[in-house]
Formats: C-alpha cells, structure tokens, sequence
C-alpha cells in the first residue's frame, strides 16, 4: 500500500515496539486520555480484544513556556481526528488513520518485534513515523545517521539477569540425578565467572548496556559502584570452581527464557549458552513468548531462568521484598529462604534511622553476593528515535510523556 502521496499533519505517533495491538492501542489512549468507541468482543483485564477505533478530539494546552501540551485532548490543529484500528485482513498489523488530514501510519507490533522499525531510516516509513519507542539495537546507527532524526538514549530503570533454583534437594531440568547442582555456591558462582558480560554488551546488545554485577540501577538507594563492577569473567578459575564442587564432567539444565519481552532477550540466552558450555555446564534453550515465561517463575515451575527487574521506589526494598524474601515466594523462583534475611527485610521496611537502615540494606547485599542469589547479566539501555521537529523527554522507566512533548518549528 502506498501511502506517499496523502498529506499528513506535523505530528504522527507510531510504532510502539514489541507491543500486541491492545497494548499499541493502550500507548494511544495514554495519550489523550480518550474514549473507547467501536469495540469488537469483550474486554480482557480492561484491555479490549479486539478494538476497532479509537477516537481523541479537543483542545491542546499551552504551557507557561508557549509549547504545546497533549493534555486530556488532542488538539486537531496538531494531529486532526485520530483514529487507531484494527484492521483484520492485514496480517498482524495495525494500521493509524486520522479522517481528516489522512495521516497513516503502519506499524507491524504482532508476534515480535515491529517489522516497520527497520525501515525508519529507509524510505516510506521516515516519512511516515515521527516517534519510535524502544528501538531495535542493530538499526541504531543507520537511524543516528539519517536526515531529520534524532536518537536520544538513557540507562533504563531495568537489570537484566538469570535466576537459578539453589532451594530444592533435586531439580527436573537438568541430567543430574538425586541432586541439584545450583544447590552448591561454587557452582553458581563459576556459572557467574563464565558469563562474558563485555561481550554481550558489544556483540548482542551493540554497546547499549552495561554490565551489571547487582540488580539495582545506580540512581536506586543501595547501590555501590563496588559491587556493580564485581563481574569479571575468569574460565579458568569457573572450571576450578566446578571440579571443586565436583561437577568437573559439566552437567547439562534447560534454560526458560523470553522471546518478546526485553531488548535482544533470546539473543543474550543464546550467547550465554555458548559461555556457560565453556566450563561444561551443557544447557538446553526453551524460548517462549513472555505470556508463557512468566508463570514458570511465579508458579515455581522453572530452576534457570531470565527475568528483567526495575525499582520504581528507588530504593533497595522493593528488591528484597520481591526477589530475596523467601516466605511469600512470587518472584523469588531461586528457593532462597532465609529467616533471618527475612526479619531483616521487615524491618527495613519501619526503620527511619537512615544509617541504620542503609547498613541493613548493604548487609542483605552482601549476602546476596556471597550467596549469587542471581547471575546478574547487564543494566537495560532505552533508545528512542524521534522526527528532529521533535523533543519527547526520555526517563528511566521507559515510559513516554507526551504531554511533555515539545514541537520545533
């Protein structure tokens, strides 16, 4: 479909990356805080199934500083009468369209990554996409070099790491009989030196990441530059580890990872499996979309797994709680239980003497460390391509602001 020649107005939004429909529609209801009108089948947790259009009209605001602001509405003058639909004879894309000024915008968001994020430095697509959210790493440089886009990047509020279930006696996805080797500290440890961290920054994630040796970003209270940058790699002294621990031989364990939920995610699991055969530990790639992934972890249905983990408190409890603590499980697929650890964890949560409490928070740090809860792999990098007639700010949570947006003329 050729899409060239219809006039279009000065601000189109699309292409939401890695996102089904309901959710490219949710990005657009964010908004302009609009109306559902039109929708096909029932409502799924408040999410439509299968929506038809949705509509914004009304006024924009001005700020004090004189730049428009996409407030409760959409000012037409801006972006016309927009309309977002489904349309179910085009496989797996959604298309944009604004009745007035005939502004389209294709973007493929089914089943993976948006295939049209590609071409935004190509043809049609530059022309036709102001604003690209979450962008694939290996179109960064071609983006960055073309004519009137900018690519603004930040550190994301995201780690990215492996979990491993050290917490029962036998486990069911490895070759290893009547006992579990992520039960053994060294084996986990030599699991953490064999990962190449630098090499995964510079080869899968094309240099935006950074390894990472803790999982709390360094804006989170807790965090230490120290401990961040204890993830060296050292084969040698991982095979020693795993000779000691008497797995010299290697062993073999399936890794559960997802397809679609963070940036290169099944990549990163296919290189580490590369790393971790070094020293022998042989493992298995089960690759599934995120819907499938997640309740491995949360029904403690996995022993190796990949999560991605952010700290909206900006503080080191909001990662106990959910990933340490062992008495209320849920994200805390690792087994670890540790009573004492536990107390520990509660009483961070009262304590108002802030040396006090910040020496609570570097103990259970420790103990994480010394224990390799986790193998933390890299903290998560946003990259935002955007029209140069454009300034969206960009934030840690990776969450777009439009009402911040600013127009160039």
């Amino acid at each position: 479909m050729n899409l060239d020649h219809h006039a279009r107005p000065e601000f189109c939004v699309g292409g939401v990356n890695r996102h089904t429909d309901w959710q490219a529609l949710g990005h657009f209801r964010e908004i302009a805080r609009g109306v559902w009108a039109g929708q096909k089948g029932k409502l799924a947790r408040g999410r439509p199934a299968h929506a038809d259009y949705l509509a914004f009209e009304g006024p924009a605001r001005k700020g004090i500083d004189g730049n428009v602001r996409l407030g409760s509405y959409v000012d037409p003058a801006v972006i016309g009468f927009l309309y977002v639909g489904v349309d179910p004879d085009v496989a797996g894309r959604v298309i944009h369209r604004n009745a007035r000024t005939r502004c389209h915008i294709l973007a493929d968001i089914d089943k993976g990554p948006i295939n049209d994020t590609v071409k935004l430095g190509g043809n049609r697509a530059v022309r036709e996409v102001d604003f690209l959210q979450d962008m694939p790493v290996q179109d960064l440089e071609r983006v960055n070099n073309a004519d009137g886009l900018t690519v603004k990047k930040a550190p994301q509020n995201r780690v990215i790491f492996f979990g491993m279930n050290q917490g029962a006696d036998d486990i069911e996805a490895d070759n290893v009989e009547g006992k579990n080797p992520l039960a053994d500290v060294r084996v986990r440890k030599a699991m953490s030196m064999a990962i190449n961290r630098d090499a995964i920054q510079q080869v899968v994630m094309r240099g935006q990441s950074i390894p990472a040796g803790m999982i709390a970003p360094p804006f989170v209270n807790g965090w230490t530059e120290a401990m961040d940058a204890e993830s060296a790699t050292d084969i040698e002294g991982a095979k020693a580890l795993m000779e000691e621990a008497g797995y010299g031989d290697g062993f073999s364990i399936r890794l559960d990872c997802p397809n679609d939920r963070y940036i290169n995610d099944e990549a990163i699991c296919q290189a580490a499996v590369g790393m971790l055969g070094q020293i022998g530990v042989t493992v298995n790639l089960d690759a599934k979309p995120k819907a499938q992934h997640f309740p491995l972890i949360t029904d403690s249905k996995t022993d190796f797994y990949m999560l991605g983990w952010g700290v909206s408190t900006l503080d080191s409890h909001y990662v106990f709680n959910y990933l340490v603590k062992g008495a209320d499980k849920g994200w805390n697929g690792t087994g670890f239980d540790d009573p004492k650890i536990n107390d520990l964890i509660l009483k961070i949560e009262k304590e108002v003497d802030f040396p006090k409490r910040d020496a609570m928070i570097a103990k259970i740090w420790k103990k994480m460390r010394d224990n390799v809860n986790y193998l933390p792999l890299h903290h998560q990098v946003i990259v935002w391509a955007m029209s140069d007639k454009l300034d969206i700010p960009i934030v840690a949570d990776d969450g777009v602001r439009f009402i911040y947006t600013k127009f160039k003329k």
